[in-house]
């Protein structure tokens, strides 16, 4: 085969990548417009059409955005094929993170707070599947191809050189995607999972893919690419926090002088979001924290910050005396970074000082050891220590969990889609809400 594969119409010669765009975008059309999917739809024909044109422009831009990040080392290079490509590339990635703010901002320009995404999911599947035919039969040009490889399936595109066929790849975790969609919309679920479901799952696959790609890598080693994936899921990521403060919400709600705790605060603002009814807030940081954050913050009666190691228990004696039950402790992002023998003792002293209390914690599943995010952290000096099989583990030290939610289910009624499905995923990343026993 030599690439690219052309389609002739008489004396016509048509590139593929063209004849497979207007076929992605043609039948995506015609699947938007089935009759199955209007019958999904829940919102007015003007509502859908203004939508429909927020997220078309979001993708222009987002996808002419990203293509230029992408290959910006070219400007320096060879600006006129920077232009060039920012005026015929584009990425998925991209589109997708530029539409989702597109449709995202329109409805707040039309006070529309119904979720409107899930009608797009099939369409948005099938065009990508399609148009990474294109990207295959196109070959090296189109630079959507992976590294060199000596596995039999390996395709040379051109250059002498057998690479991972990274379109192929795609196509085919498309497939299966939407095979687990199709099966997930059996079951309960609420407006707009089975689009949160589609792109977290595509984003991290994108993350992944990319490493078998001989790209540009801007920033701490990443591409573009894995830089929107970055974004794209810290915007579902921002979440955890919003957990944490509806959990500290109502802690502050239900006790008659509530003392919240946060521990290895950072520079958290949470008693700002949340803590105007609060009996006592603690920060609690190591002095080097807390030094930057008195020259950011100030400190009252009601809002004090600590200078202390968690593992320095002297912080204890600082707390008011208030019933244990009124105190709540926040370990929010930082317990994986400490070896299980410190965890211990942590709660070990938390036991013997306020049982009763509530520990609000988060805890990785043993299945991060063996994540990509693992390396990355490992390559930043910041290695995770302390995982867990379940919350089993974690009441086995002496807590009594109330509450659990993995991280794609920080808000229960809103991210119902990985529901336990595979007990490695559901507790891949855990919050517990636990009640500290006596020990």
């Amino acid at each position: 085969m030599t690439f690219p594969v052309y389609f002739y119409i008489g004396y016509w010669r048509i590139h593929p990548q063209f004849v497979f765009e207007v076929l992605a975008y043609a039948i995506a059309f015609r699947l938007l417009l089935g009759r199955n999917i209007i019958k999904q739809d829940t919102i007015t024909p003007s509502q859908r059409s203004s939508v429909i044109v927020g997220g078309m422009v979001g993708a222009l831009l987002g996808a002419k955005f990203l293509v230029g990040l992408q290959h910006i080392y070219l400007l320096w290079q060879n600006w006129q094929l920077w232009l060039l490509l920012l005026l015929q590339g584009k990425t998925i990635v991209g589109a997708l993170l530029g539409a989702l703010i597109g449709v995202e901002v329109t409805k707040k320009m039309i006070g529309l707070r119904r979720s409107t995404e899930d009608v797009f999911v099939y369409p948005l599947i099938v065009a990508t599947a399609i148009g990474r035919i294109g990207c295959f039969l196109t070959g090296l040009s189109d630079l959507t191809y992976g590294v060199a490889t000596i596995l039999s399936w390996g395709v040379d595109f051109g250059d002498g050189i057998y690479r991972h066929p990274a379109q192929i790849y795609e196509i085919i975790f498309l497939l299966a995607l939407a095979i687990l969609i199709q099966i997930r919309s059996r079951y309960q679920r609420q407006e707009g999972d089975l689009f949160k479901f589609y792109i977290i799952a595509y984003l991290v696959f994108r993350f992944l893919i990319d490493l078998l790609k001989p790209d540009f890598h801007v920033i701490l080693g990443l591409s573009a690419i894995q830089i929107a994936w970055a974004l794209g899921l810290g915007y579902y990521w921002a979440i955890r926090a919003y957990y944490h403060d509806r959990v500290a919400s109502a802690h502050i709600a239900s006790h008659r002088q509530p003392v919240v705790v946060e521990l290895g605060a950072g520079m958290f603002t949470r008693f700002h979001r949340i803590g105007s009814k609060v009996y006592r807030w603690f920060d609690l940081d190591l002095p080097v924290v807390t030094d930057l954050r008195r020259q950011l913050d100030t400190q009252t009666e009601q809002h004090q910050l600590i200078s202390s190691s968690v593992l320095d228990f002297s912080w204890m004696d600082a707390m008011p005396e208030v019933p244990p039950e009124n105190f709540l402790f926040i370990a929010e992002g930082w317990l994986m970074y400490l070896p299980t023998s410190d965890v211990q003792r942590l709660i070990c002293q938390m036991r013997s000082r306020f049982s009763g209390a509530t520990l609000l914690m988060d805890v990785l599943g043993n299945i991060g050891q063996l994540g990509l995010g693992k390396t990355q952290f490992d390559r930043l000096g910041a290695p995770f220590k302390w995982y867990v099989e379940d919350e089993g583990e974690v009441a086995a030290m002496g807590l009594s969990p109330v509450k659990v939610a993995s991280l794609p289910q920080l808000c229960p009624e809103r991210w119902p889609f990985l529901i336990t499905w595979r007990p490695p995923l559901r507790n891949s990343y855990l919050i517990v809400e636990a009640k500290i026993e006596p020990s």
